[in-house]
């Protein structure tokens, strides 16, 4: 990645937002943490939440999640079979970004076709 580097602080600066892109990249999982944040789910409802998520790569982005510790998967050994997943107290920090990632998209409505009408809501 390049960088207009200021000063060292400013590479770290832009080292530290290159890891969370990395870790929170991928299509789904911002909305996979806004859906676990109101509370646990089974892999049945989050897919119902998210009908436009193909299972396999939900599964994938679960995965994940799982395994960078922002989500907590929870299996039955009950008759009945079952997988949770929930939202570990690491992916609860973001609550506050996810919050505001949502207000920043209902203002700048950034599902508009047109780039030019996006560049208006945003004032250039």
């Amino acid at each position: 990645m390049r960088y207009a580097v200021k000063n060292d602080q400013t590479k770290i600066e832009a080292d530290s937002l290159e890891g969370a892109s990395a870790l929170l990249g991928g299509r789904w999982k911002f909305v996979i943490l806004w859906h676990l944040l109101a509370g646990p789910l089974r892999f049945a409802e989050l897919r119902r939440c998210m009908p436009l998520a193909a299972p396999k790569n939900l599964l994938r982005q679960l995965h994940d999640l799982e395994r960078r510790g922002l989500v907590m998967r929870e299996a039955s050994t009950k008759p009945d079979v079952w997988v949770e997943y929930s939202i570990s107290p690491i992916g609860r920090t973001l609550e506050p970004i996810l919050l505001a990632l949502e207000y920043w998209s209902e203002r700048y409505d950034t599902h508009c076709a047109d780039p030019v009408d996006r560049r208006r809501a945003v004032g250039k």
